[in-house]
């Protein structure tokens, strides 16, 4: 184990003196990493590679990048079994900067950026689609561009296959986030104040200083005391955030000294390094743990923070016995078991720890639910059903989930009704008529089960559910027709009418026997709905192909339409319909 390079450092006062401590000796805690030298691999296959950088590892080791290939940047994708490969262009350069877990196929979804070099567009959000099963990449092609932008960014892709990133007109003004389902081929912008910069499987988007969704919600979380302009570029399925604020001290210099930085929902903002004007966390796994940049004796050295421990370390102090002479520049991606991707002098590394990162505390327990209300409900033609709605409040983040009991009033003979159960409300409709009933809610997440929350009673309406809706909707398929030939990029039109409210519609078709949804859409209450949806038929095999379309309305009534259509070669026809 190497010794500490640390030299002295500038004290900074005490808001970072926490920050600023290096780690107390004992590294042999932590695990020691062993070194996958990806760039001298690509250098071994390609003698044009003169430099790169891992900037993205999933969950089985895989990892994609840049690379310098004869004086132009080319994406790269490194896999165990096979080593690194370079990625099509798709331009006169490009690269990859994030990729998906391997699907149940085994195919890894890879995104990034092309520059075409053309005059009218420079840049263009890109994905490659790799078979690990047969080694080869399957499809490599652009995303697109929202209406009326000449450039688009992809920044980063879930494993939903959700891509995220951002639309800019030619001379890189405004910037729209934008979202694109790969498995529907749909496109489309959402509300985001800043470029996004990262998107969980849970649809958590980040960005600047704001924590949203893909439908658009987000929150300003501000800044940590005493800081201002946060820069938030990862994101975990927790929620929790990695990246830098800017601190009021200057570095002497003229540079104000910036700190890396996490934000833990509920726990608000951590400061974990404040020493240079470029300390910033560049990725952060479901432990929390944090990989990023720091100064060090007046040079940028790759940091590693372990939350189990509270501690941050120098990635070249914890390079196992046998790869202590490599010096690691970057840090750029970790995955939850603790791999880093990144670069040394060689070019791109991937680090593995020869054992797995200390696992965080367990998490406390849950508060209880507050304000429990509950109010009888009587059946209307939107919500055909009599019985009692519940309401709460959510006191916390810490739950997966909540717990329903209800018991005759009065009686204290609790019975579970709803186990799991991941919304703030619930509506009871297995009551009797007339009846009275007590109601009380827990929360159960992974650190316990919290207490309960207050009392709340109400009495079922009496009177018959005589409102019902029993008409169901329609939906038609408006274009292709029925028979069609097709190719391409195909377009479906429908249109869903209903007597009262229409809930649902969804389009799927069926390839290779597995129902494969095109597009979908919740409605909040409309009698009448169209939308054309997108399907890129140009992969698939020759053959005939149903189109379904589906409908419910609130009531529970449900309508469907089908149509067959006969999917041919690109080029063999001129219109969809």
């Amino acid at each position: 184990m190497k010794k500490s390079r640390l030299g002295a450092i500038t004290a900074l006062g005490a808001l970072f003196a926490l920050a600023l401590s290096h780690p107390a000796p004992g590294l042999e805690t932590v695990p020691a990493y062993n070194v996958t030298e990806i760039g001298s691999q690509l250098i071994a296959a390609n003698p044009g590679v003169t430099y790169s950088t891992a900037l993205a590892v999933n969950e089985t080791g895989d990892a994609a990048g840049m690379a310098v290939v004869d004086g132009a940047v080319a994406p790269f994708l490194y896999t165990p079994e096979r080593g690194p490969i370079l990625l099509p262009r798709l331009g006169v350069a490009a690269q990859a900067v994030d990729l998906t877990d391997r699907d149940f196929a085994g195919n890894i979804l890879v995104v990034g950026t092309a520059y075409p070099g053309t005059r009218d567009r420079l840049q263009a959000a890109v994905l490659w689609i790799y078979s690990t099963a047969a080694g080869a990449v399957t499809e490599a092609r652009e995303i697109g561009t929202l209406a009326g932008f000449a450039n688009s960014t992809a920044t980063a892709v879930n494993n939903h296959w959700i891509v995220v990133g951002y639309s800019t007109n030619f001379d890189f003004s405004g910037s729209p986030a934008m979202k694109y389902d790969v498995l529907g081929d749909l496109l489309v912008a959402f509300d985001f104040p800043v470029r996004p910069t990262d998107v969980n499987d849970f649809g958590d988007v980040t960005g600047g200083g704001f924590l949203g969704d893909l439908n658009g919600g987000f929150t300003d979380l501000g800044a940590p005391d005493g800081m201002s302009l946060p820069s938030l570029v990862a994101i975990n399925d927790l929620g929790w955030t990695t990246g830098r604020a800017v601190t009021s001290l200057s570095d002497g210099a003229g540079r104000r000294i910036s700190a890396a930085v996490r934000h833990l929902g509920p726990g608000g903002w951590h400061v974990i390094t404040a020493n240079s004007w470029q300390d910033t966390g560049t990725d952060i796994n479901y432990s929390g743990d944090v990989v990023g940049t720091t100064g060090v004796d007046f040079a940028f050295r790759p940091l590693l923070y372990i939350d189990a421990l509270d501690q941050w370390f120098l990635l070249d102090d914890l390079l196992a016995p046998g790869f202590q002479d490599r010096f690691v520049t970057r840090a750029e991606a970790i995955n939850d078991l603790g791999q880093i991707a990144g670069s040394g002098t060689g070019g791109a590394v991937l680090l593995s720890p020869t054992d797995v990162l200390p696992s965080p505390s367990p998490a406390p327990a849950p508060p209880p639910p507050a304000d429990l209300v509950a109010v009888a409900h009587s059946a209307t033609p939107a919500e055909p059903w009599t019985g009692v709605a519940l309401s709460w409040s959510d006191t916390s983040d810490l739950e997966t989930g909540f717990t329903v009991e209800r018991s005759p009033a009065g009686a204290g003979a609790w019975e579970v009704i709803a186990s799991g159960w991941q919304n703030p409300q619930y509506d009871d409709i297995a009551v009797d008529p007339g009846a009275t009933y007590d109601y009380r809610v827990n929360a159960v997440g992974p650190g316990g089960v919290s207490g309960y929350s207050n009392i709340a009673s109400a009495t079922a309406p009496s009177d018959p559910v005589d409102t019902v809706d029993t008409i169901a909707p329609t939906i038609s398929i408006l274009s292709p027709v029925d028979g069609a030939t097709v190719s391409g990029k195909l377009e479906v039109a429908i249109e869903a009418t209903d007597n009262q409210a229409l809930a649902y519609v969804e389009l799927s078709t069926v390839i290779d026997s597995r129902e494969h949804i095109i597009c979908s859409r919740s409605l909040s209450g409309e009698t009448r709905y169209a939308m054309t949806c997108r399907l890129n038929v140009r992969k698939l095999p020759t053959g005939a192909y149903p189109i379904n379309a589906f409908v419910s309305d609130v009531a529970g009534n449900t309508g469907t339409a089908q149509i067959t259509v006969n999917v041919v070669p690109t080029g063999k026809v001129a219109r969809a319909d």
